[in-house]
């Protein structure tokens, strides 16, 4: 609650007031405001506990992070670029700055490094179907099928790839396939509204539906 935050801030400035020196505190108190939801004083806590621990990488993860709660992807991905160097071998880093990549436009970026988390876990079902997303956006939908055909061998009751396979099936245009991807993660996953959503739309494109659209968006609101 507000008051916890309040204490915890007020530690973190007595850490601070004591070692100034030690990077520590500065990134500790960019996490509570981070959590606040006070950016901007989290991302001049992390500058500061960069220049004093240039090399703690969780600090540069930490600054993606809220980078991107900022919309500044290109900064997120520059962080992580750092962060990567330090330890090249966390697949967790690689999916960051996947997703900021992709959320940044960058498709063909996002598909180099979701490649290294399927490499990093080539049994992650869900790594799979991150990079079948990356490839359904670069245009590159024989891969992005490839990828899911991986995800739904490792997982045949993966909603999200099944979903993933509808709208690759959609930008496609093959809206039977899709309809037939939406029932079944539908079926598996019957309580997320954001798949009756791409159903009542695939319906409309399918063949008008009005009426069956209609039931879907009710269902998703």
């Amino acid at each position: 609650n507000k008051k916890d935050y309040q204490k915890s801030l007020s530690d973190l400035a007595d850490a601070i007031r004591i070692d100034p020196k030690s990077g520590s505190p500065y990134a500790h108190r960019a996490f509570v405001n981070s959590t606040k939801g006070d950016y901007q004083p989290a991302i001049a806590d992390l500058d500061q506990a960069i220049q004093l621990e240039p090399d703690e990488g969780s600090s540069y993860e930490m600054r993606a992070r809220v980078r991107s709660e900022l919309h500044d992807y290109e900064g997120a991905r520059k962080d992580l670029d750092r962060a990567i160097r330090l330890d090249p071998s966390d697949a967790d880093l690689f999916n960051e700055r996947a997703y900021a990549e992709y959320l940044n436009g960058g498709y063909a970026l996002a598909i180099r490094d979701y490649h290294a988390v399927v490499r990093f876990h080539p049994g992650d079902a869900d790594a799979w179907s991150d990079l079948a997303l990356a490839y359904d956006a670069n245009q590159n939908y024989q891969q992005a099928l490839e990828a899911l055909a991986h995800a739904l061998k490792i997982n045949p009751d993966s909603s999200y790839a099944y979903s993933q396979r509808a709208d690759v099936h959609g930008a496609q245009k093959k809206y039977d396939l899709a309809l037939e991807d939406l029932n079944k993660a539908i079926a598996l996953a019957p309580d997320n509204p954001d798949l009756y959503e791409s159903r009542a739309q695939i319906r409309l494109l399918r063949n008008n539906d009005a009426a069956g659209s209609l039931a879907d968006f009710a269902k998703e609101l």
